[in-house]
């Protein structure tokens, strides 16, 4: 049984678009994970099909995987929207991973469990030892 699990369902997937000219301001995302204005030459271009970048949007951009071998993605925390390329995918988190609830073990519990580790800890070293006195 494999433990991965599809992303689909931790983000949902955002198709904004800049239709009505919210903005000229193309980004795009450096290969260190960060956004960055664009070099890309864009005079001419339809800026109505980019891409509508809000604030606790993350975007990424795919094309970089085959190339560079990563994954550029980053998360635009900025008010004032901006626009990337129609080819990035944008996202947003599905849960908060803050209110995931985990198992912890009483005090009482834990202690035990140090006891057995500690436990463990000083028979591996005993053990060590007395194998370096048989190979002396």
């Amino acid at each position: 049984m494999s433990n991965y699990e599809l992303l689909g369902k931790h983000i949902k997937m955002i198709d904004a678009r800049n239709t009505k000219s919210v903005t000229d301001r193309v980004l795009g995302i450096n290969i260190d994970k960060y956004f960055m204005l664009s070099v890309a030459n864009v005079i001419g271009t339809d800026l109505s099909k980019y891409k509508l970048l809000s604030k606790g949007v993350f975007a990424c951009n795919p094309m970089h995987v085959g190339r560079d071998e990563r994954l550029p993605i980053a998360l635009y925390s900025e008010d004032d929207p901006a626009i990337v390329s129609p080819a990035y995918y944008m996202f947003v988190v599905r849960d908060d991973l803050c209110r995931m609830e985990i198992p912890v073990p009483s005090i009482d519990k834990q202690k035990h469990i140090v006891e057995m580790y500690d436990a463990i800890t000083k028979r591996i070293e005993l053990k060590r030892r007395i194998n370096d006195n048989l190979a002396a």
